[in-house]
């Protein structure tokens, strides 16, 4: 299901970024709408208590955009399917994020 959404993501807490209901997401693109830098980690369930921010992706410029051209099981090969995105932040910041 098509997802198109600005998320506020939390202070040091993850984030989840796709819908709960939905994990077969193939593509995403994300783009950094608040001026904190943002990482960005994925798992193939909607627990996030094995993340880490190590290893991330990270997000540092506000208006950044991650367009995932690749699959994001190439993004992310760790993770098997299905597959949820989440988002860390030091600070309260907001991305938008929009996903097939």
């Amino acid at each position: 299901m098509a997802w198109a959404k600005d998320i506020v993501v939390a202070k040091r807490q993850w984030t989840l970024l796709t819908d709960p209901a939905d994990a077969t997401i193939t593509g995403v693109r994300l783009q950094l709408l608040g001026d904190a830098p943002v990482r960005i980690q994925a798992t193939a369930s909607v627990d996030p208590t094995s993340l880490s921010v190590q290893g991330a992706l990270i997000m540092t410029k506000p208006g950044e955009i991650l367009y995932s051209t690749d699959t994001l099981a190439e993004l992310f090969p760790a993770v098997t399917s299905p597959l949820h995105l989440w988002a860390y932040s030091q600070r309260l910041t907001e991305i938008s994020v929009n996903h097939a």
